[in-house]
């Protein structure tokens, strides 16, 4: 990763916590930033911030792990993480894995990032009614499995 500005966009969310939102993270971000993700689709640098507000608010220790970036083209990155959390008050740790499609503009301010993750196997599917539901969908669409 040889671009300043992706690197110093990806040690904001590696470094991220309720201090760094705002001190690191906020001035990356232009303020009509569109954000998105399986749960949030928004504009705008308060909404966008406010996500991450809500995550540290109902989450024990999240954390992004940033497992590769690259540009794709002069504004255009693309990053592989992970992201690590525990539900409050539950000791079990959980991982989330995904890809995220982040735009700059000539300033180098964030103006567009798209995450894209599995909700439905990463989330949905463990909740215990709905994942036996979500379960019974992949085996009836699902390509058969080779005996």
């Amino acid at each position: 990763m040889n671009n300043p500005t992706l690197q110093t966009y990806v040690e904001a969310f590696e470094t991220l916590n309720p201090q760094t939102l705002h001190t690191r993270l906020a001035p990356l971000l232009h303020e009509q930033i569109h954000f998105k993700d399986p749960f949030n689709d928004l504009l705008g640098k308060r909404a966008s911030l406010q996500v991450f507000e809500h995550m540290f608010a109902t989450l024990d220790q999240p954390r992004f792990k940033v497992r590769q970036a690259a540009m794709s083209d002069a504004h255009t990155a693309l990053l592989h993480w992970q992201f690590h959390f525990n539900r409050q008050n539950q000791p079990a740790s959980h991982c989330i894995e995904g890809m995220s499609c982040v735009r700059f503009n000539a300033q180098g301010q964030v103006i567009e990032h798209i995450d894209h993750w599995d909700a439905a196997e990463q989330v949905y599917a463990k909740v215990p009614l709905l994942g036996w539901g979500i379960k019974w969908v992949r085996r009836r669409l699902g390509a058969p499995q080779p005996l």
